[in-house]
Formats: C-alpha cells, sequence, structure tokens
C-alpha cells in the first residue's frame, strides 16, 4: 500500500467479514464475500477501482473482475489460482491433495473447534511455516493473526470460510448468482496472477491452463523463493509487479 500510495492510488484494505473487527451475519460463501466486496465499493462511491487480493481474497478479486457492475478496470490475486484450474488440477494430485488436509480437518466440526486452537494455535503458526518454507514470518504479525482468532466468534467466523464451500446452510441462497461469478467467470478485466515457486499451500502448477477463464487479457508469474505470503516475503517483487500492471490496465 505505501508503493501504491506513492504511485498516487488511493488504496483502501477492508477487514473480510468475522474477522475483527467486522461483523459476521449466518453466511461465509464465497457469493456473500463478493457481495460484501460490492456493497463497499458502493459505500465508498468506487468507480474503475483496481483490485488486488491474496487466498481468500484472490477469489473475491476474480469475482469483481468478473462482475460488470463493480467496473474494475484491472486486477492482481496472489497464491490461488482461479477455481476453475485448481478444481481440474487438484483431482488426483497426490502432492496438492495432501497439502489441502487443513480443509477436511476444518470441516470436522468439534473436532477441529479443539485442535485448531490447541498450544496457543499452533497449529496455524505450523502452517504459516509449511506454507512459506525458510521464511520466518514476523512474530508481533502471527500474534495479530492469533489474536483474532481468539476473539469472541473468530474461530468460528475463520473455518466458516471452509465450512461454507460445502455446507449450503452457510451458503445465501440469494446470491447464487454471484458465487458463480467467482467459481465459473469469466473474468473481464485484465488480471495478473503471482504465485510463489515453494508456496506450500497451492502448488504453482495448480494455475496450469487457467487462461481459460479469462475474456480479458491475462498473465501468470511466479516469484522464485517465495511461498504462499509473498507480498510479505518479498514486498518489494510483489509491489513492483503489482505497480507495473496496474501501469499497463
Amino acid at each position: 500500500m505505501e508503493l501504491l500510495s506513492g504511485e498516487g492510488y488511493r488504496c483502501v484494505a477492508p477487514w473480510l467479514r468475522g474477522y475483527s473487527p467486522t461483523g459476521a451475519g449466518a453466511y461465509f460463501d464465497q457469493g456473500t464475500l463478493l457481495a460484501d466486496a460490492l456493497g463497499l465499493m458502493e459505500s465508498l462511491e468506487l468507480r474503475g477501482v483496481r483490485v488486488v487480493g491474496h487466498d481468500w481474497g484472490a477469489d473475491i478479486a476474480y469475482g469483481l473482475a468478473s462482475a460488470p457492475q463493480a467496473e474494475v478496470r484491472s486486477a492482481v490475486a496472489l497464491a490461488v489460482p482461479h477455481t476453475q484450474a485448481l478444481r481440474r488440477n487438484r483431482a488426483g494430485n497426490f502432492e496438492q491433495l495432501r497439502r489441502s488436509f487443513y480443509i477436511w480437518l476444518f470441516l470436522a466440526g468439534d473436532l477441529a473447534d479443539s485442535i485448531v486452537p490447541a498450544d496457543d494455535f499452533e497449529l496455524v503458526r505450523g502452517l504459516w511455516r509449511a506454507w512459506s518454507p525458510g521464511w520466518q514470518a514476523d512474530e508481533a504479525h502471527l500474534r495479530e493473526v492469533v489474536d483474532g482468532l481468539r476473539r469472541p466468534g473468530g474461530l468460528r467466523c475463520a473455518l466458516a470460510y471452509y465450512r461454507a464451500l460445502f455446507d449450503d446452510r452457510l451458503q445465501d441462497p440469494q446470491l447464487h448468482h454471484l458465487r458463480e461469478l467467482v467459481e465459473t467467470g469469466p473474468v473481464k478485466a485484465p488480471t495478473l496472477f503471482l504465485t510463489g515457486s515453494r508456496d506450500g499451500c497451492i502448488g504453482p502448477e495448480m494455475a496450469a491452463g487457467a487462461e481459460s477463464a479469462f475474456s480479458g487479457p491475462y498473465r501468470a508469474e511466479t516469484l522464485e523463493g517465495c511461498g504462499h505470503f509473498l507480498h510479505l516475503e518479498n514486498p518489494q517483487a510483489v509491489g513492483a509487479r503489482v505497480a507495473d500492471w496496474f501501469a499497463r490496465y
């Protein structure tokens, strides 16, 4: 944000629903997350925006870049490839299924609710180490992550994102059309996808063939030596690529 602000952009970085200090509501599906982003843009009277999203934010970025009402000029997605490619590529890919064990754990109800916070959320800390191997996350930042999960309702909301993928009780039935935008597109705005060569959460190979989900310009780039949290590991390299993409589109 500092780099982009220096380039003259106005930057807005909202918390997603259920994360401190925002409220939650009953639904956590991707259609609801997209509706939240659209509502924020409407409230702030934002038009012709450029979007950057990491992980869950990447899915929101794809949805915004597909939604005509969002008027997105260009987008950058980090770490998570488009759903069309991810679903296709992970099927039968043992290594990626192994990486994704945490998703199946998060679906395990009371078991997950007890395991995840154990030993001061050691599981979360372990995931950060596994997802960005060889990189030491800032302890103050990790403490902020853990404190957010520890607050009343924090862990329930975080796990609900994953549970909403399979539980229609957590999906807003009125926002099916927005979920379709996230999952199928087509993504119309020019989009740059950045991934790390050492990502231990979602392998770079999961983005193969993703261009089929984009009707606008699309480019994928892998940053050598980076893991899942590439924007924290090498903010200069990521920021430079984001600024270059926005200067083009």
